[in-house]
C-alpha cells in the first residue's frame, strides 16, 4: 500500500513525501507544495494546490501539531485491522498502522462507560480556532466507517474565516475524543482566530458555565495546539483555573518545550511510536522522536513533581509518530494522521470515561488545577501502577527509562486500572 504525507507546518509550506510499499521509505521523494489562500472555502482545493511561491498568509501565533498521510480510498473498510508487516525476527504478524478506534482502545485497555439512567453524560471542550464547515459531515462520516453511535456535537463559532490546517486540527480533536468515547458530549469553540487574545477568549468563554445549556461546567477541555514556552508565560496559567475541569494541551511535535502545555494547571500530553500484535495488544511502545519534552522556563516545579526546579514536560503520552499513526475522515476521505494533536484527544477521551464513571457514582470529578482537594496530578503521579512504562527512545537529549522520565513523563495510561484505581 502506499501512503501520501503531508507535514503540515507553521511555515505555510506543505513538505509532499511520496512513500514506498508500506515503512519501506529509503529514496522518498520530497516536494513542495504551496498552502492555498486562506480564504479558500473548499478544503480540497486547499489541500491539493501546488507550490511555486511563498504566498502571504496568517502570521500565527500558534502552531498546530499534526502531520496528514493521504490513504487511498481503494482499501478495504472493513478490513482497517489487517494491514501489517512481518517482524524482522519472529514469525509474529505486527501492526504499525494507521491505526482505527478498536485498536487504539485494546491497546490501552479502554473500555467505554455509558452514562446509568438520571446521571448526565460527560462533558469536554475543545478550543481551537476558525470556521471548519465540513466538521460535522466528517464526523459523521467517521461514525459510519468504524460504526460508532452518532456524535453528540455543539459547536460554537466565532469566525467567519476558514484555515485548512486549522480545519484539520478541529476535525482530528472531535474524531478521536468521539472513537475514544462515544457517548461524551464534546463542545467545540472557534475562536475568531489563532492569536493569544482570541484562543484566550474562547478558553474563558470554555470556563464560564453560563454560556452554555443546560449551566454545566466542562469536565474535560482539549488544546492541540501550541508555541515554544518562551519563560514569559506564567501568568497564561491563571486562565486555567476552573476546579471543576481538567485542562489538557499536546507537548508539541518539536524537541522542546511548549505552551500551554507547560502550564502547571495542565496536562501535557507527549508521544510515541507504537506497534500492536496481530490481536492488538501492545508489541512494543518507545518514544517519539520528535515529541515535545523538556524543562520549562515559565513555571517553577509544581507539587506534584521532583525537578531541578523547572517544570518537566510531557505528563504522560501515547500513540503519536505519524508512522504509526491513526484513522482520520477530511472531506469524506480517509487518512492517517500523527503529532502531539493525535495524542492529547486520545487523553481527553479517556479522562472523560474516568470522569463518567464518577458521575454514575454520584463522586466528585478531577481538575487540573494545582493544589485543589479534587487535583487529579498528585492522584496519577503516586500511581504509577496506572501507566505503561515507556522505557525506550528518545527526543533532542532526553531518554525513557524505568519510570518516570522527561522523555515520556509516566508513560502510558492503562485506563482500566487507572479507573480501578481512581473511578
Amino acid at each position: 500500500m502506499k501512503l501520501y504525507k503531508n507535514n503540515l507546518i507553521d511555515n505555510g509550506n506543505f513538505n509532499y513525501v511520496l512513500l514506498g510499499k508500506l515503512r519501506n521509505t529509503p529514496g522518498s521523494i520530497v516536494r513542495k507544495f504551496k498552502y492555498c489562500n486562506n480564504n479558500v472555502n473548499d478544503l480540497q482545493t486547499t489541500l491539493n494546490c501546488v507550490f511555486d511561491i511563498n504566498p502571504k498568509i496568517i502570521n500565527y501565533n500558534f502552531e498546530t501539531y499534526h502531520i496528514l498521510n493521504d490513504v487511498p480510498l481503494d482499501i478495504d473498510i472493513n478490513n482497517l485491522e489487517n494491514d501489517t508487516i512481518e517482524n524482522d525476527t519472529t514469525t509474529k504478524q505486527i501492526s504499525v498502522g494507521p491505526f482505527t478506534p478498536s485498536q487504539i482502545k485494546k491497546a490501552y485497555s479502554i473500555n467505554n462507560i455509558l452514562p446509568i439512567s438520571g446521571k448526565r453524560r460527560t462533558i469536554v471542550t475543545i478550543i481551537t480556532a476558525f470556521n471548519n464547515p465540513y466538521l460535522v459531515r466528517d464526523v459523521k462520516k467517521f461514525g459510519e466507517i468504524f460504526k460508532l453511535p452518532p456524535c453528540r456535537l455543539k459547536i460554537y463559532n466565532f469566525s467567519k474565516q476558514f484555515v485548512s490546517n486549522w480545519a484539520i486540527e478541529t476535525t482530528l480533536n472531535v474524531q478521536w475524543i468521539y472513537a475514544v468515547n462515544p457517548y461524551v458530549e464534546i463542545r467545540v469553540i472557534q475562536a475568531a482566530s489563532s492569536n493569544f487574545k482570541d484562543m484566550f477568549n474562547a478558553i474563558n468563554f470554555s470556563n464560564n458555565r453560563n454560556n452554555f445549556t443546560p449551566k454545566i461546567d466542562t469536565d474535560v477541555v482539549n488544546m492541540s495546539w501550541g508555541m515554544r514556552d518562551n519563560g514569559n508565560l506564567f501568568s497564561y496559567n491563571n486562565s486555567f483555573i476552573n476546579n471543576k475541569t481538567i485542562y489538557v494541551a499536546s507537548s508539541g511535535n518539536n524537541n522542546f518545550v511548549t505552551f500551554p502545555s507547560c502550564c502547571t494547571n495542565v496536562l501535557a500530553i507527549g508521544g510515541t511510536t507504537l506497534n500492536l500484535n496481530s490481536d492488538n495488544t501492545r508489541f512494543s511502545e518507545k518514544v517519539w522522536s520528535y515529541t515535545g519534552c523538556g524543562y520549562s522556563e515559565s513555571f517553577i516545579t509544581p507539587s506534584y513533581q521532583t525537578s531541578n526546579g523547572s517544570r518537566i514536560t510531557p505528563d504522560f503520552s501515547c500513540v503519536s509518530d505519524p508512522q504509526t499513526g491513526c484513522y482520520i475522515v477530511i472531506n469524506q476521505r480517509l487518512y492517517s494522521i500523527g503529532g502531539t494533536s493525535l495524542s492529547a484527544p486520545i487523553y481527553v477521551g479517556m479522562l472523560s470515561i474516568l470522569t463518567q464513571k464518577r458521575i454514575n457514582e454520584n463522586k466528585f470529578t478531577y481538575t487540573s488545577v494545582m493544589n485543589k482537594s479534587n487535583s487529579i496530578q498528585p492522584l496519577l503521579y503516586n500511581n504509577i501502577n496506572c501507566f505503561f512504562d515507556i522505557i525506550n527512545g528518545s527526543s533532542g537529549p532526553y531518554n525513557a527509562n524505568v519510570g518516570f522520565d522527561i522523555a515520556s513523563g509516566l508513560g502510558v495510561v492503562n485506563l482500566e486500572n487507572l479507573i480501578q484505581t481512581l473511578g
